[in-house]
């Protein structure tokens, strides 16, 4: 990592928190989340909608291994 542009990042962030502009963004995100994951935010068919979001396996995602075997 150059010393150089290390520098001038940490300056950038130091910036950003007396502006107020990490706390701003954390909430942002915050409220973001919280609206995204509201019953509401799916309408009334909420639990229908929650059934189609279940996690699918990895296996199932992926497809098939190609599993080479050196023997």
């Amino acid at each position: 990592m150059d010393p150089t542009e290390s520098a001038t990042r940490k300056e950038r962030l130091k910036k950003a928190e007396l502006q107020g502009q990490i706390e701003e963004t954390a909430e942002q995100v915050v409220r973001a989340n919280l609206t995204l994951r509201s019953p509401a935010a799916f309408g009334s068919n909420s639990l229908e909608l929650a059934d189609n979001f279940k996690r699918i396996p990895v296996s199932q995602r992926l497809g098939p291994l190609n599993i080479l075997i050196l023997a």
